[in-house]
């Protein structure tokens, strides 16, 4: 059975409206050697708190929803494990989502199962269902990475994306690259489709400012893992091997399937095709050859996304709570052999 905090009072010879205190992380104007002893009590007991109830009764959940797109990934591993590590320093649980933004996970937010939902990226289909719980009272900031945060009216945290792709694809047209391609991510459905927008409009303008040779066939929609992008860079090269002398992958799921496709075409990196990647991990750093990044500052965007949460989460006034929060960092290019040409 259970234990309870009436039978934990009743062993540690504490009230149990201390013992309630000191359990709920509200230990103030309690003695060292009370709280001790509490603990400790809790502790041989293996007491765990009843979290349903203490919703209901404090009229919030302190758990926060982290909506991402796969588990899988490596790069949001890192965001995960970030922002938990933030989230509980505020006393705030996660429960993390995986996949489609769902009926189920709406109903959780209403039904306020969950206090404030952390939203790694952002599906422009369904603004309607953002909108409708914003409007509920609902806190939601998201993490702008694959979309400017200009293009965005909730609040967010995300870096420079215009500038981080101007600096990485003049730092390819330096080294001498002039038909660049880029698999996987939005960007690469919208540049394909020719119905650029955002993020991906800011980049076409880049490519066209260097005159780089440049068009819908350059972006190249794939799964995110290295089966799916092996077999489209080997079919790409297979047709030609100089379609590309360079490739942006915007997944490090992706990046040893596109390493080696290119290797089994017979071409050389950073010779023949030069490769870099949007995120740093140890796949990039431990690649042959290491992998040239634009690098998302991962550990100050997931403390920022917390942080602004549990901002969200204390007492506001109407324009507080109707004003929309961005937080946007630099991302910086960190240069390594897979792109060195010259």
């Amino acid at each position: 059975m259970a234990a309870t905090l009436k039978e934990i009072s009743r062993i540690s010879g504490v009230a149990i409206s201390t013992v309630s205190r000191v359990l709920n992380k509200q230990p103030q104007r309690v003695s060292p050697e009370t709280y001790e002893k509490i603990i400790s009590t809790a502790d041989k007991l293996r007491y765990s708190p009843n979290l349903a109830a203490r919703s209901l009764v404090k009229g919030r959940s302190d758990s926060i929803g982290v909506f991402i797109p796969y588990f899988s990934d490596v790069i949001f591993s890192q965001y995960m494990d970030f922002i938990t590590a933030k989230l509980k320093e505020h006393g705030l649980n996660v429960s993390p989502f995986c996949g489609r933004f769902e009926d189920e996970t709406v109903s959780r937010c209403l039904n306020r199962q969950l206090d404030g939902l952390i939203c790694m990226y952002y599906n422009d289909k369904i603004e309607g269902t953002y909108s409708k719980l914003k409007r509920s009272g609902f806190p939601i900031v998201f993490r702008a990475v694959d979309i400017s945060p200009d293009d965005l009216k909730f609040d967010s945290v995300g870096i420079d994306i215009s500038s981080g792709y101007k600096i990485l694809c003049q730092h390819l047209y330096d080294q001498g690259c002039r038909k660049i391609g880029i698999i996987g991510g939005e960007i690469s459905v919208q540049i394909r489709n020719n119905s650029c927008s955002g993020t991906s409009l800011e980049f076409l303008k880049t490519v066209s400012e260097l005159g780089l040779d440049f068009g819908p066939d350059s972006g190249i929609p794939c799964e995110n893992n290295s089966e799916a992008a092996y077999a489209k860079i080997k079919n790409i090269l297979e047709k030609d091997a100089r379609t590309f002398d360079a490739i942006i992958v915007q997944s490090n799921n992706k990046l040893p399937g596109v390493l080696k496709a290119v290797r089994d075409a017979g071409l050389k990196i950073p010779t023949d095709i030069a490769i870099a990647s949007i995120s740093d991990s140890d796949i990039t750093r431990f690649a042959n050859p290491p992998v040239t990044v634009w690098e998302q500052p991962i550990e100050k965007i997931s403390y920022a996304l917390a942080d602004l949460m549990a901002s969200r989460l204390k007492k506001e006034n109407r324009a507080q709570r109707n004003s929309i929060r961005k937080i946007t960092f630099n991302s910086s290019l960190i240069i390594r052999e897979s792109t060195i040409r010259t």
